[in-house]
């Protein structure tokens, strides 16, 4: 009979000794999971005023700015364009590479962004300045087929061409000797996209290029024909951003084109 009354008590103990066990658990494992995946926190003006370039002055100073990828999205190597241009260079030239670029970011974001005063400095010491912004723009129109297309397209591309002004105005007024580039749009959709919004992109390069070399400081560098014929190698896995041959090609035009090569 005592093997009776005990074998259920322990049983019972057991059970409960395991539940709180799981429990705790279970609990250490969120919390551990909060910890280690907190989203990573876009770049605010407090932020900034703690990024810098270093004090080395023999160094090339490189600063990134605007949308997915300017950040380097898609890439397998975890690069992005300033660095892979940085591996251009001779090993001599030493360079530091800062990226300001956010996911997502339309022109109106980049002209708010840079004139935040915790910028400045950045701006000020950039030797280099390397822009990819618009495809966030145009994307809103391709991705429609609202019968007013050609509508919005045109109030789309002014108010992108007004922004792109701004930011021009906003990086020469805070410094007035960096060379500029501006890195400009390829056809992600491939034979998808329909002749007509084809034109609507290819019209939207090329008022870009036009604004954008009206600049002195300023260096247009068209990636429409990189990606036409190398489409499936040139990107992604997300079938959108480049991959790293899709970047490795941008950067060599880069590279050619500030080196006088092409």
């Amino acid at each position: 009979m005592y093997k009776k009354i005990v074998f259920p008590i322990i049983l019972v103990i057991s059970v409960i000794s395991m539940v709180i066990f799981t429990s705790g658990f279970i609990d250490s494992i969120i919390i551990t999971t909060n910890n280690t995946n907190e989203p990573t926190e876009e770049f605010t003006k407090d932020e900034t005023e703690e990024v810098s370039f270093s004090d080395d002055k023999d160094a090339m100073d490189i600063l990134i700015l605007g949308d997915s990828i300017g950040s380097g999205a898609g890439d397998e190597a975890g690069k992005d364009i300033g660095r892979r241009y940085a591996e251009r260079l001779d090993e001599n030239n030493d360079t530091n590479t800062i990226n300001l670029s956010q996911s997502g970011s339309k022109s109106i974001g980049l002209v708010e962004m840079i004139n935040e005063e915790g910028y400045d400095e950045i701006i000020k010491n950039s030797e280099l300045i390397i822009i990819s912004i618009g495809g966030n723009d145009l994307k809103e129109v391709l991705d429609s087929d609202a019968l007013d297309l050609f509508v919005d397209y045109d109030n789309i591309l002014s108010k992108y061409l007004n922004n792109l002004k701004s930011v021009i105005s906003v990086l020469t007024e805070k410094n007035d000797t960096s060379q500029m580039i501006l890195i400009g749009l390829y056809n992600p959709y491939g034979e998808t996209l329909s002749q007509e919004k084809l034109d609507l992109l290819m019209n939207w390069n090329y008022e870009t290029q036009r604004l954008v070399e009206s600049y002195g400081q300023m260096v247009y560098i068209p990636t429409y024909d990189l990606f036409k014929y190398n489409l499936e190698s040139y990107l992604s896995i997300d079938a959108f951003h480049p991959s790293a041959s899709g970047y490795d090609a941008i950067t060599k035009r880069l590279y050619n084109v500030i080196n006088g090569i092409e």
